[in-house]
């Protein structure tokens, strides 16, 4: 185990077809993180990238204002489906 403070994360990179390319956690090994919170870093990586644009690119953290009561994006977490994370495999719900 890693030593007590913040909460270790994992983060999940995809290309513009949704294909997972790279998940990497900040623990020492991959028991150092929640199990579920890495489908949910694929989910809003996937979500991201789903609503970006050319010129207009959404990073995880530029979702959060978007998704709150009022937002241009509220009542999007409802839609989301479990993404299969496995590398090299496309983020579609099922």
């Amino acid at each position: 185990m890693s030593r007590p403070g913040p909460l270790n994360m994992w983060a999940t990179v995809v290309n513009r077809d949704g294909v997972v390319c790279a998940v990497a956690f900040t623990g020492n090994g991959r028991g150092d993180q929640w199990p579920g919170s890495r489908v949910i870093s694929a989910q809003k990586a996937n979500t991201a990238n789903a609503f970006s644009l050319p010129a207009l690119a959404l990073s995880t953290a530029n979702l959060y204002t978007a998704v709150q009561p009022g937002g241009s994006l509220y009542g999007l977490q409802a839609g989301n489906l479990p993404p299969d994370c496995k590398p090299g495999v496309p983020i579609r719900p099922r």
